[in-house]
């Protein structure tokens, strides 16, 4: 947050008034202080136009085999779309079209299809662990996003320990 403060004095004037503004990207506040007999406080806040950036919208990863040419693929899709939209992914082989979900009724009129829920009436389940994955198995765009992540994080040390630390004598509590 940004915060500038300006004081401003007016000379020659019968009361000693200061004004004291702070503004922000998103919000203003200012008070003003009149000396008189008794001070008198007054507050008002503004709400500025400006907005909070976008929020990155969150994807899911998707993987699945193809039952037409047995191809292995994986795709991104928005999470907002597979929970409320509708959601076709094309085969990167054979050029099929496959349906995710259909939240909006668009395949099947007023009829809602969800991949998994589908699945899971069949007696098979999706895997929905993150952990599962293999890195070879991301997408070639996602892959330069998850190795700058995982350049980011800090390195592990294995050779560290935890130490406890001597309690402080009644005297190193008295100046604390």
């Amino acid at each position: 947050m940004i915060t500038r403060t300006t004081r401003l004095r007016f000379p020659k004037l019968r009361l000693n008034s200061h004004l004291l503004l702070k503004t922000s990207l998103l919000s203003f506040s200012s008070t003003i202080t009149y000396h008189k007999s008794t001070p008198q406080h007054i507050t008002k806040r503004y709400q500025s136009s400006a907005t909070l950036p976008n929020k990155i919208d969150p994807e899911l990863l998707l993987q699945f085999t193809c039952n037409i040419c047995n191809n292995r693929s994986s795709h991104h899709i928005s999470k907002q779309a597979y929970d409320h939209g509708t959601v076709l992914v094309q085969c990167p082989s054979c050029k099929s079209r496959h349906l995710i979900a259909d939240n909006l009724g668009f395949i099947e009129y007023n009829k809602k299809f969800n991949l998994q829920d589908y699945l899971n009436s069949k007696g098979q389940s999706i895997e929905t662990n993150p952990n599962v994955i293999e890195f070879k198995d991301i997408p070639e765009d996602l892959r330069t996003t998850v190795d700058q992540i995982a350049s980011d994080a800090p390195p592990e040390d294995t050779q560290s320990e935890i130490l406890d630390l001597p309690k402080p004598t009644p005297e190193e509590q008295k100046k604390g």
